[in-house]
């Protein structure tokens, strides 16, 4: 059996920078932080210089850090922003690129049975998700609070769905070989579907 290209993803760290500076491997803090400012990175619109600055300061803090200060009106790299404007549009593709690569989480599903499906209440309140899984990991391994919350996010999404399983959960990942199955398939079904609109048009 082949190993989970997205397991060896989540412990193959490369070493970002952007806007010159090295940023931290990207962890639970970080989206915190990002979040606590309504970060576009977090919500998915369209960032702004100053998004960026602000964004590359939080990913550079270590636990119960905050940035040192704010991005200023005249940053060290204005310069070659406002003369070349497609390398902003490259450094925040490149912190994109960064905060992608600590999204190797693992494909898998919880087969429930009949009585915890019954069990299951629509109506309960919820713990904050990144609070959720800092609290499982803890709970489970006993590492200290700052070494969890500084753990790269595609770590921490692993150790929780391992520790579920430990739990007595039943849990069924998708492999290398169920992947490859699921791209020939499409294959197959994209294939179908031209041929159908080609017959449809003629």
């Amino acid at each position: 059996m082949a190993i989970d290209r997205k397991f060896l993803g989540a412990w193959g760290e490369e070493k970002h920078t952007v806007l010159g500076r090295p940023l931290r491997p990207f962890c639970l803090w970080h989206v915190l932080l990002l979040q606590a400012v309504d970060s576009p990175f977090i919500k998915n619109t369209a960032p702004e210089w100053r998004d960026l600055a602000l964004a590359v300061a939080i990913c550079q803090t270590r636990y119960d850090q905050t940035p040192k200060k704010k991005p200023g009106l005249f940053p060290f790299w204005w310069l070659p922003a406002l003369l070349f404007p497609g390398w902003l549009k490259r450094q925040i593709g490149s912190f994109y690129k960064y905060s992608g690569d600590y999204l190797s989480s693992p494909d898998f599903a919880v087969i429930e049975s009949p009585s915890q499906k019954s069990s299951r209440s629509v109506d309960r309140g919820l713990p904050p998700a990144l609070l959720q899984k800092a609290c499982d990991i803890i709970g489970w391994s006993h590492w200290s609070e700052a070494y969890v919350w500084e753990m790269p996010l595609c770590k921490v999404d692993w150790y929780q769905v391992m520790i579920a399983k430990a739990a007595g959960m039943d849990v069924d990942f998708l492999t290398e070989e169920g992947r490859q199955e699921q791209a020939e398939l499409r294959v197959e079904l994209d294939k179908k579907e031209s041929e159908d609109q080609h017959e449809a048009e003629e």
